[in-house]
């Protein structure tokens, strides 16, 4: 479905990203005992919508990744 596409092309462009910035860690000397450090900001869910009513989101959204 459109949703399952959807969620493998996001995770590959997270993960593409994700890889990408710990090669910049890695250049930039930002590494302690051997792990890579960088920030990451992502905002995947929707708190808050409104259609004429007032719907909240009551999940969260969370992905990690181990390089």
């Amino acid at each position: 479905m459109v949703y399952d596409a959807w969620e493998i092309a996001a995770l590959k462009s997270m993960k593409e990203t994700a890889t990408e910035e710990k090669q910049l860690a890695i250049e930039r000397g930002d590494v302690t005992e051997g792990m890579p450090f960088f920030s990451v900001v992502a905002d995947g869910s929707w708190a808050q919508r409104s259609y004429k009513t007032n719907d909240s989101s009551l999940s969260g959204m969370v992905r990690s990744f181990v390089l």
